[in-house]
């Protein structure tokens, strides 16, 4: 079998976290489809034409320590805190190959959030990585940027929960669990329970709570 990496689209590939150059396992970032084409790797561009796309492996089923659950949150917003965290670690040489941070693909979570509370990423680093608790950046991204209101958290919050379930990018996660040996998981139905689960979490989405 051969795979399509499905790049600029707002379908399967929409909203992923993922590694650099793929999506959340972290081969997080790019969608693959499983094909029968008979050869080649290739990603759809923007235009519909195809182009050769290299394969990027999938991360193995490990804890990473100082990487805390993209549901844990900071001042009431999921996510938050795992982008902090994985700045950290990769600054200090700690985050394993393949981890994505930063924000060249729009629908990254990284992109997503710091979107969310409209602040630069490059700035963001700076400020973290110049030392202060996870409130503090938090406070300071409200001055540099906005602060949300409740509702707008609440319904980030739920959006960033839920991405995978039963969306446009269901399909990309299927497929994600299928390369890192997840797929029989039906306790796999989010991208943060594929996160979760990577690292040796017990996920926490909607199939836990049916």
């Amino acid at each position: 079998m051969h795979a399509f990496a499905l790049r600029a689209t707002a379908t399967a590939s929409d909203g992923l976290e993922t590694r650099a150059g793929a999506a959340p396992g972290e081969t997080r970032g790019v969608f693959r489809v499983a094909s029968a084409f008979a050869s080649g790797t290739f990603r759809l561009i923007s235009g519909g034409s195809l182009a050769p796309a290299a394969r990027t492996p999938p991360l193995p089923i490990m804890k990473v320590p100082g990487l805390r659950s993209p549901h844990d949150e900071v001042g009431g917003i999921v996510y938050f805190g795992r982008m902090l965290d994985k700045l950290r670690l990769k600054a200090a040489g700690r985050l394993p190959e393949g981890y994505h941070t930063g924000t060249k693909e729009w629908y990254d979570f990284d992109s997503r959030c710091t979107r969310f509370l409209k602040v630069r990423y490059g700035a963001l680093k700076k400020r973290t990585l110049a030392g202060g608790t996870d409130e503090q950046i938090l406070r300071w991204c409200f001055k540099e940027g906005r602060k949300p209101g409740a509702e707008e958290i609440e319904i980030w919050n739920t959006f960033m929960r839920k991405r995978g379930w039963q969306d446009a990018s269901s399909e990309g996660l299927e497929s994600e669990k299928r390369q890192v040996g997840l797929g029989a998981r039906k306790d796999i139905v989010t991208w943060f329970d594929l996160f979760d689960a990577e690292e040796e979490r017990a996920p926490r989405g909607p199939a836990r709570r049916r």
